[in-house]
């Protein structure tokens, strides 16, 4: 457990009861992130249910890779992160979410998570890194990521869902354990 602004904040793997919580951080998160870059209309009727389907399933049916955690202060969640391991030969493993709540950004959580997700893949996946995707225009997570080691790899596309093509960047980190002794200086 950790502290954070007031309270202990506590990591631990996400069951079937936090779907609701996910999917309500999750959806917000995009309708606030992703407002320049997805429809409006989409992000306001089809998000909040399209989440729901996704979390439910991984919750539900999780894959054999998976690992999602959460991150609480005093049972309230403020963030989650959700990876596949060994999902990519080069790259290692995915992180395809990592979401803090607004009013609990810049409060540790999301190193916090990304140092959980680091621990478990180098227990698990001891010879892989880590990368994930964010939008470009995500310039507050890509200098968040930056800032906890990660480097710039390259570039793409996304199709979205709603037929919008939003560039993306790749970030990465070789290794888990540089990204570890990262977070461990911070903590």
């Amino acid at each position: 457990m950790n502290s954070v602004e007031g309270g202990i904040m506590r990591i631990r793997q996400a069951t079937l009861h936090d779907a609701a919580a996910i999917v309500a951080l999750h959806a917000k998160n995009w309708q606030q992130t992703y407002h320049q870059s997805l429809s409006a209309a989409y992000l306001c009727d089809q998000v909040p249910q399209e989440r729901l389907a996704l979390w439910q399933t991984r919750l539900q049916q999780p894959a054999a890779n998976q690992r999602i955690l959460l991150a609480e202060n005093d049972g309230e969640l403020c963030g989650f992160a959700c990876a596949f391991g060994g999902h990519d030969a080069r790259w290692g493993t995915y992180i395809d979410n990592l979401h803090v709540a607004a009013n609990k950004r810049r409060s540790g959580v999301g190193r916090h998570l990304l140092a959980a997700i680091a621990q478990w893949n180098n227990a698990v996946y001891p010879a892989l890194g880590l990368y994930l995707w964010t939008i470009v225009i995500n310039t507050y997570a890509i200098e968040f990521y930056q800032a906890c080691g990660a480097e710039t790899q390259d570039l793409d596309v996304w199709h979205a869902p709603d037929g919008s093509v939003v560039p993306v960047i790749r970030l990465a980190w070789s290794e888990a354990r540089g990204l570890m002794r990262d977070l461990d200086e911070y903590q």
